[in-house]
C-alpha cells in the first residue's frame, strides 16, 4: 500500500491531501500530521454566541481559479458568498478617510482623487518622475515607490494595505513579490527601451472590479465548510498533536520521526518549520526555506450589543505611527451582508512586534480602545476570543522568488515535495495552486 505523509493539517496540508486522495484513489494511505490539536491552521472558525465565526483568514479573491475549481468539486458553488459594497478606509492623521478606488495595490493613478493626499503629494505624482527601474534587478517597494510618488503615498496608502496582506511593510516586501502585475509592465518598459514611468504603468496595470459582488468570497457558514469538506473528501488519517521531529532520506523513500515510514512527503508548513525540516534532506533547501522572514499576528474578535458605525465602512486600515495598537479592524457585518452578528475583528502584530507574552485581556482593551478612537464610540463586549498566530506570514521580500526557486528546484520531481503560503502568495489561492502541485509532483514520481 502507498503511504503519503502530509506535514501539516493547515488548509494547505487539507487541499494536498486532498488532491493526493484523488490522484492516488482509495487504497492509498494518506497521513496528516500536526503539531495542533486542530486542523485549519490559519483557517481558524471560533464560535461566538450562536455563529460560527472565522478568527483567522476570512475570504479569498474572487478570481482565483483554485478556490473556485475546488468549491465546484466539493459541491460548495451554491453557498460561496460575495463581500458587499461597502470600502475599507485609512486611519491616518487622527482620522479615517476611504481608501480611494482605482488603484494599484495604493498607488494612485493620475485620475485618483482622496483627501488622504494633499495638492502637494497629488502634484508630485502627476510630475511623473521616471522610475529608477532596472529589469534585472529587484528592489523593495519603499525603493520603488517614494521617489516617484513621495512618503505620504508610501505610509497612507501602500503601507496599510502591505499591513493587511503581511503584516508588513514597503521595506518588508520586494516590489517583484508584492506587485508582480505591475514589475512586468516595467520591465517591459525598461526592456524596449521606452521612458519607464511607474505613473503610468499604474494606469494601465489596475485590475478590473470583479462581476457579481465584490472582491473577496467565502462561504455561508464560513471557511470552516471547506475544512470539512476538504477533509471529508480526502479522508486522511488525522495525527494531531504530534510534532515532526526530523525528516530524512531513507531506502523506502521518507523516515519521518515519529510517524515512520513513507513512500513520499509532502511538506505544508509554514516557512521556519520548513526550513528545520528540509535541513535534514538539502541544505540548501533548508537554509533557503529558513531565510524567509515572519509576522506573528493576532486577531481579536469581539461579538458586541451592537456596532454603531457607518454602513459604507467594511474596516479600517491603521497607518503606522498613529498611535494605536491594532494594524486593522474589520466590520464582518458590514464586510459580509449575508452576516447581521455585531462582530469586530481587531488584528494585531506588524512585522518586528513580539505579542508573545501580551495577555489576552490587554489585546482586548487595545481593540476596544482603538475602535473608540477611530470611530468616537464605546463597545460593550458580549463575548471574545484571541487567537494568535506565531511566524504565520512569510515577508516577501526582493528576489523572494530565488528563495521560492532554491526549495522547488531540489525536490522538483522527487517523492518529496513542499507546499504553503511562502513559495507563490500568502492568499487561499496561491497555497491551493502550490498543494495541488505538490499532490501531482508526488504522484507522478510514484508513477500513478
Amino acid at each position: 500500500m502507498t503511504r503519503v505523509v502530509v506535514v501539516g493539517a493547515g488548509f494547505t496540508g487539507l487541499v494536498a491531501a486532498y488532491e493526493l486522495r484523488k490522484r492516488l484513489g482509495d487504497a492509498a494511505q494518506i497521513v496528516v500530521v500536526d503539531e495542533a490539536g486542530r486542523i485549519g491552521g490559519s483557517v481558524r472558525p471560533v464560535q461566538l454566541g450562536e455563529r460560527r465565526l472565522d478568527a483567522g483568514a476570512e475570504s479569498f479573491l474572487a478570481n482565483s481559479p483554485d478556490m473556485l475549481r475546488l468549491s465546484d468539486e466539493l459541491g460548495l458553488t451554491e453557498r460561496i458568498v460575495s463581500s458587499g459594497s461597502a470600502r475599507p478606509s485609512v486611519f491616518a492623521d487622527r482620522a479615517a478617510h476611504p481608501l480611494p478606488l482605482g488603484t494599484y495595490f495604493g498607488l494612485p493613478g493620475p485620475d485618483t482623487e482622496t483627501a488622504l493626499l494633499g495638492p502637494d503629494d497629488l502634484a508630485l505624482m502627476r510630475e511623473d518622475r521616471p522610475s529608477d527601474w532596472d529589469a534585472s534587478t529587484d528592489m523593495t517597494i519603499a525603493e520603488l515607490v517614494e521617489p516617484v510618488y513621495g512618503s505620504a503615498v508610501r505610509t497612507r496608502l501602500v503601507d496599510p494595505l502591505l499591513s493587511g496582506v503581511y503584516a508588513g511593510d514597503s521595506f518588508t516586501i520586494g516590489a517583484r513579490a508584492g506587485l508582480p502585475g505591475l514589475a512586468a509592465r516595467l520591465d517591459d518598459m525598461a526592456r524596449s527601451g521606452e521612458r519607464v514611468s511607474l505613473v503610468r504603468a499604474v494606469a494601465e496595470s489596475r485590475p478590473a472590479s470583479p462581476a457579481g459582488g465584490g472582491m473577496f468570497r467565502s462561504f455561508d457558514g464560513g471557511l470552516g465548510v471547506l475544512l470539512d469538506a476538504l477533509a471529508a473528501a480526502a479522508r486522511p488519517e488525522l495525527r494531531l498533536g504530534e510534532e515532526i521531529a526530523r525528516l530524512e532520506q531513507s531506502s523506502g523513500g521518507y523516515a519521518v520521526d515519529p510517524v515512520g515510514e513513507a513512500d513520499a512527503v509532502v511538506l505544508a508548513v509554514g516557512a521556519p518549520s520548513a526550513g528545520r525540516l528540509l535541513a535534514g534532506v538539502d541544505v540548501g533547501a533548508g537554509r533557503a526555506a529558513a531565510s524567509i522572514s515572519t509576522a506573528s499576528p493576532v486577531v481579536v474578535a469581539l461579538r458586541c450589543e451592537s456596532l454603531d458605525v457607518p454602513e459604507a465602512v467594511s474596516g479600517v486600515l491603521v497607518a503606522a505611527g498613529e498611535g494605536l495598537a491594532a494594524k486593522a479592524l474589520t466590520l464582518t457585518a458590514n464586510k459580509w451582508p449575508h452576516l447581521s452578528a455585531p462582530v469586530l475583528r481587531a488584528s494585531f502584530g506588524r512585522y518586528g512586534d513580539d505579542l508573545s507574552s501580551t495577555a489576552d485581556e490587554q489585546l482586548l482593551a487595545w481593540a476596544v480602545s482603538d475602535f473608540a478612537r477611530i470611530f468616537s464610540t464605546r463597545l460593550d463586549v458580549a463575548d471574545w476570543t484571541v487567537q494568535r498566530y506565531p511566524e504565520a506570514l512569510p515577508q516577501y521580500g526582493p528576489w523572494h522568488s530565488r528563495k521560492a526557486e532554491a526549495i522547488a528546484s531540489a525536490f522538483g520531481s522527487g517523492r518529496l515535495a513542499v507546499a504553503g503560503n511562502f513559495l507563490r502568495g500568502v492568499g487561499l489561492g496561491a497555497c491551493a495552486a502550490t498543494a495541488a502541485a505538490a499532490a501531482a509532483q508526488i504522484a507522478q514520481a510514484l508513477g500513478v
